[in-house]
């Protein structure tokens, strides 16, 4: 993604206005960078299963959590 700029009096973002990362004049794709890892901080799982006679009732649960900071210019 793009570093993207911001109005130091509002905290608001610049539309259209991007930071020039190797300083080269342009914004184009030498200038995209990882702004956070794709994969989840953590992963939560749950699972349970119930037996009677023939029958088998079961379920699973899974949660995956990142921690992202919401106001990215503090």
């Amino acid at each position: 993604m793009y570093h993207q700029l911001y109005d130091e009096k509002t905290g608001k973002p610049v539309e259209g206005a991007y930071l020039d990362l190797d300083g080269d004049g342009q914004i184009n794709s030498s200038d995209l960078y990882r702004y956070h890892s794709p994969a989840p901080d953590y992963i939560f799982g749950f699972s349970t299963s119930l037996q009677w006679k023939k029958w088998t009732l079961s379920t699973s649960l899974r949660a995956n959590v990142a921690i992202m900071c919401i106001m990215p210019w503090l």
